[in-house]
């Protein structure tokens, strides 16, 4: 009578076994899809002066009239001027690493000269060219 209540338990307990293995295995398949870049891309409308930056070998950046620093990846070398006022278009790359650790990493869309400072520069020349003979 013992040895059939031992294999009667030897028995449940494998048939419990095989009914929970059962259950683990064959549970919903829960397929886990690719992360998709939901990431809006953020562009920059502004104007700001271009200013050269004497650290880790110097490079050019742009502080924006609202105190905000860029860090130019594609600064046209024409617009490579310290102290130059510019209108620019840059979407922000978040990805850049760089050494220089300074402003905001940004790719330039559209850049050039500040109407202002055209203007002004335009103005100068006239001057020089009206100058009254004597």
């Amino acid at each position: 009578m013992k040895s059939k209540v031992n294999l009667l338990i030897i028995v449940l307990v494998i048939v419990i076994v095989i009914i929970g293995a059962i259950l683990i295995f064959s549970g919903p398949k829960v397929e886990v899809e690719p992360e998709t870049e939901t990431e809006e891309e953020i562009t920059i409308d502004t104007t700001g002066t271009v200013t050269y930056i004497d650290l880790e070998g110097g490079f050019f950046g742009i502080v924006s009239f609202d105190g905000y620093q860029y860090f130019p990846i594609n600064l046209d070398e024409s617009l490579q001027e310290d102290g130059l006022e510019i209108d620019f278009t840059a979407r922000v790359d978040e990805d850049y690493v760089d050494v220089h650790m300074w402003g905001l990493p940004v790719e330039i869309i559209e850049a050039g000269i500040a109407e202002e400072t055209e203007e002004a520069v335009e103005g100068e020349v006239e001057e020089e060219v009206e100058t009254p003979a004597e």
